[in-house]
């Protein structure tokens, strides 16, 4: 990708060559989007276990953090549909951190997986 960063978020296909990074969980991938800026990213909806790509996708809308361009690879029909969905409708627009539109979302820290409820 010409020098460009790209994440390539799957619990278990093999990552295409034109990947510079991976993550096979939703904590895995916060990490690397805290710690770089990618170009690309391409989504698998289901992570293994309640893990979803939902997790990254909201945290991204929370913290304004965006990439140039999006794919979604999921054989998960629901999960296809929801991540099309937020790409169209949160991360296509630019306009900053905000909550998530119709959902309750606590942001994430790197290396949890899921909110934690009191």
């Amino acid at each position: 990708m010409n020098g460009q960063l790209s994440l390539y978020i799957d619990d278990d296909r093999v990552v295409p060559a034109e990947f510079t990074h991976f993550a096979r969980t939703s904590a895995e991938a916060i990490e690397l989007l805290v710690e770089h800026r990618f170009t690309l990213i391409s989504f698998d909806h289901d992570l293994g276990g309640d893990d979803t790509s939902q997790l990254v996708v909201r945290w991204m809308i929370a913290t304004g953090v965006r990439a140039v361009e999006y794919r979604v690879h999921s054989a998960n029909k629901i999960g296809r549909s929801w991540l099309d969905n937020a790409i169209a409708d949160d991360l296509s627009r630019d306009d900053g951190p905000r909550e998530p539109v119709g959902s309750s979302f606590e942001p994430i820290e790197p290396g949890r997986t899921q909110p934690e409820h009191e």
